[in-house]
């Protein structure tokens, strides 16, 4: 009941303020829904499939686990990480004190950076909220640490000061190794943004769709990886390769429907310059591309985290402007239906049997349950071992 609560809030926020453009008390409203995406993250209690080994992992971590090579190792944990949980540690034993600094960071982080982008800032948040909430605030702990810094340091990267970008890089490298893919954003800037290049682009995504649903490349990924000889990349790569979680699936047509709406997206926000920046655009554009192919190579789901914050903006920016160049009149039906086309799919997956634990997704994160009661729920602690 809770997340239906604050989506139905949200909704009410986005037609008040985004779509009637009403402005009392709008960035008040902003900072309250704030706050309330942290107390619900902040103070959960074992909601996620994850939670549990994070519990089990703060109650032993010690200083003694923290090493010079943790910096620059392709080991599960970090050093950015295991300094965190001593650090935490030091003020109380409590998992709740890491989960508040946690969901402090995370969610300012996203309401920030929505808020340095984009006028639609309450319409991001729906689509945060549907999207990533979950899997950012109760599983993806580590990697959230990670976005969080990213987002924090994106200006550096829209500006081109190399040298604090890729500081910021290493700070979230030092929490999760899937930030390395961000080393290479930078080379997106060399491309130059026009309707030559957005057509080449669509093109190239047609040829890319063609050749990972026809190549065996999840196995020779796998192969590939194996050189490392047991290190956690390659185990974290059978996970992620093979897993139906992060999107491997029987898809068949050269390119989905859904990757032809975000092409509009990008290009919608090019023609009538909703956004920021052309970097913007060519990093929701490799987020696209790394999308349509994760359908045959899962691994890339998890990579693909960094950069869907921009598209949630441009998705926002997309929604609330598109109906006024051609529909006027019809305008909240039309956004209506595009809230309902683009949220359909990430809610229906809450509801689909996930192969891995064989029950619904939903599992994972309801019924929700807080520190100020420690309930566990029965077939969460069954398929997770909750506490």
């Amino acid at each position: 009941m809770i997340y239906i609560l604050t989506i139905l809030v949200v909704l009410i926020l986005v037609f008040h303020y985004d779509i009637n453009g009403n402005i009392y008390n709008r960035m008040t409203s902003y900072y309250v829904l704030m706050c309330w995406f942290i107390f619900v993250s902040a103070f959960q209690y074992s909601i996620g499939s994850d939670t549990p080994p994070y519990m089990y992992e703060y109650d032993r971590i010690q200083w003694k686990d923290i090493n010079w090579s943790n910096i620059f190792s392709l080991s599960n944990r970090q050093f950015g990480w295991l300094l965190l949980l001593n650090l935490c540690k030091l003020i109380s034993h409590d998992y709740v004190t890491m989960k508040i600094i946690q969901a402090v960071i995370l969610n300012l982080a996203f309401f920030l950076f929505f808020k340095r982008r984009t006028k639609a800032i309450f319409t991001c948040i729906l689509f945060y909220a549907i999207f990533l909430y979950l899997d950012f605030n109760f599983n993806l702990i580590r990697q959230s640490f990670a976005i969080a810094i990213f987002l924090f340091g994106y200006n550096y990267y829209t500006d081109k000061k190399w040298l604090k970008y890729y500081l910021v890089v290493f700070g979230a490298i030092m929490f999760h190794n899937t930030a390395a893919i961000l080393l290479f954003l930078p080379l997106l800037q060399l491309i130059h943004i026009n309707n030559k290049s957005f057509a080449t682009i669509f093109v190239l995504f047609i040829i890319s769709s063609v050749v990972t649903k026809t190549f065996p490349l999840t196995e020779y990924i796998l192969g590939y990886l194996s050189k490392f000889g047991g290190s956690d990349i390659e185990f974290m790569g059978n996970v992620y390769l093979t897993s139906e979680k992060y999107g491997q699936n029987n898809i068949t047509k050269v390119i989905s429907f859904m990757t032809l709406l975000y092409i509009i997206v990008i290009y919608f926000n090019y023609k009538f310059d909703l956004c920021r920046s052309t970097a913007d655009l060519l990093v929701v554009i490799a987020f696209v591309f790394l999308k349509d192919i994760n359908a045959s190579i899962p691994i890339f789901a998890r990579l693909n985290f960094y950069l869907m914050p921009l598209f949630i903006y441009l998705l926002a920016n997309f929604v609330i402007n598109f109906p006024i160049y051609k529909f006027t009149s019809f305008r909240r039906s039309i956004i209506v239906l595009c809230i309902v086309l683009f949220t359909f799919s990430p809610i229906n997956d809450l509801f689909q049997t996930n192969t891995t634990y064989y029950d619904k997704n939903i599992v994972q994160f309801y019924p929700y349950y807080t520190v100020f009661d420690k309930q566990i729920d029965p077939m969460r602690a069954k398929l997770f071992g909750s506490f």
